[in-house]
C-alpha cells in the first residue's frame, strides 16, 4: 500500500476554522521580523496588516479596526505603549487586544499590555494566545474586559 502525500504530511488544522478572518496588526520596525510574521500568521488564516512605527501602526489601526496589535516596544518615532495607550482611548478599540513584543521580561511591561512575549517570539504561545482571545476574551457577558497578561509558555 502506498501511501498518498496528504496521509505523510500528518492531520491538517486550519487556524480559520478557529479564529475566522481575525483581524491582526503587526507593528514592528524591524520590517523582516513583522513580514516573517505576516507570513506566519496568514498561513495560519489570519487577516494581517504591517505597520513599521507608531504613528503608521495608529493610522492603520483606525483603517483595519484589528482585534489584536502585536506590538515592538521600540519604535522609531513613538513607543510601543505610548501607541497602545492611545488606541485604548479611541472609541471601537475597548475589545483589542494589545500584546507586547520584546526583548525585555514582563517586569518592564507597562500595564497598558494584554499580554507580552519575549523576543523571538514563541510562535505556539503566541497561537494559544490568539486561541484563547478568540474564544474568551470578548465574551458578551464581559463586556470585553481585558484579559490579564499571560504567561509566554503557560
Amino acid at each position: 500500500m502506498t501511501a498518498r502525500r496528504s496521509d505523510l504530511d500528518g492531520p491538517k488544522t486550519r487556524s480559520d476554522e478557529r479564529h475566522p478572518g481575525m483581524r491582526i496588526l503587526v507593528v514592528d520596525d524591524s520590517q523582516d521580523t513583522a513580514r516573517m510574521m505576516r507570513v506566519l500568521l496568514k498561513d495560519q488564516g489570519y487577516e494581517v496588516k504591517l505597520a513599521f512605527a507608531g504613528r503608521e501602526a495608529i493610522e492603520v489601526a483606525k483603517g483595519f479596526r484589528p482585534e489584536v496589535i502585536l506590538l515592538d516596544l521600540t519604535l522609531p518615532d513613538l513607543s510601543g505603549a505610548e501607541v497602545a495607550a492611545e488606541l485604548r482611548g479611541t472609541e471601537g478599540f475597548e475589545r483589542t487586544a494589545f500584546v507586547a513584543v520584546s526583548g525585555h521580561g514582563p517586569e518592564r511591561i507597562p500595564p497598558v499590555f494584554d499580554g507580552h512575549f519575549v523576543k523571538p517570539l514563541d510562535h505556539d504561545a503566541l497561537d494559544r494566545f490568539l486561541s484563547r482571545w478568540a474564544s474568551e476574551g470578548r465574551r458578551p457577558e464581559d463586556g470585553g474586559t481585558i484579559l490579564p497578561p499571560t504567561v509566554p509558555g503557560a
